[in-house]
């Protein structure tokens, strides 16, 4: 499993007042339109990185978080988000079916499924791996907060939780403002 932030942050249990600087990237949409990631800025961010063979990996952790949006009502509160590695696609007719595909996970899953044709979340800053499932939390403004390589589950699915919590506590007390 891995972190996107210093160790200290961890051992402090605390989300920072203010991380790294805010990043973003420019994906496409089902429909193979540019879309930048801080169109989603405003609310924090839950991104699921991963390609078809991994999208498994973190289905307990997917299936709590739609849980516990529905029980609290907190749906509008955090934007998750789905980004396909799909670079080993790059080529036609492979590409159609693959929008096809995504545009069928969208429907099925209600949340917006980017695509990454160029390993984009690859590269600086976002440095993640292909082959598993990464989850990435941004907070309201864009800042990398924390991320996770692997199956979420135990203490890191309980961290994963607690600080979501205290990013819709912080976004949202920004808003009333």
């Amino acid at each position: 499993m891995g972190s996107l932030l210093p160790l200290a942050w961890l051992l402090a249990g605390a989300v920072p007042a203010q991380a790294a600087p805010a990043v973003d990237a420019t994906l496409a949409d089902s429909r193979d339109a540019p879309v930048r990631l801080s169109s989603f800025r405003g609310k924090p961010l839950v991104l699921f990185y991963e390609d078809r063979d991994s999208c498994e990996q973190n289905a307990r952790l997917k299936r709590a978080l739609h849980q516990r949006a529905e029980a609290a009502q907190l749906s509008q509160a955090a934007h998750v988000l789905g980004v396909a590695n799909v670079a080993s696609y790059d080529f036609w007719p492979a590409r159609g079916f693959v929008l096809a595909a995504i545009r069928d996970v969208e429907e099925r899953e209600r949340i917006p499924v980017l695509v990454d044709w160029k390993r984009t979340m690859g590269a600086a800053p976002w440095r993640l791996p292909e082959g598993a499932s990464s989850v990435v939390l941004l907070d309201a403004e864009g800042h990398l907060v924390h991320g996770w390589t692997g199956a979420v589950e135990g203490q890191d699915m309980e961290q994963f939780f607690e600080l979501l919590g205290e990013l819709v506590r912080r976004a949202s007390e920004s808003a009333a403002l």
